[in-house]
């Protein structure tokens, strides 16, 4: 079976978000208070932040994904569950 590219989206989540989940929820928080949208580049992907729509766009560019939407809500809650995603790989 193939993983979606929802899937596949939120593997490469898990293996930044995993290693300091407070930092990446500190970064994403911060932008998205800010008036404007906002890009923040991590190693495997960026994330790009809508502060109107509070919306978080997750790019990257393996495997031909294309980008991923996720509300800011669901965003933390993927960053704060991404340790256990991790353990039960």
């Amino acid at each position: 079976m193939t993983a979606s590219n929802r899937d596949i989206a939120i593997s490469y989540l898990d293996m930044e978000a995993a290693e300091d989940v407070a930092w990446v929820k500190q970064r994403v928080q911060k932008a998205l208070k800010t008036k404007s949208n906002a890009e923040l580049p991590f190693n495997t992907f960026s994330l790009e932040l809508d502060s109107k729509k509070q919306t978080v766009t997750l790019h990257q560019d393996w495997f031909d994904c294309q980008p991923e939407v996720f509300s800011a809500d669901e965003f933390f809650n993927l960053v704060s569950t991404s340790r256990s995603r991790r353990k039960n790989a």
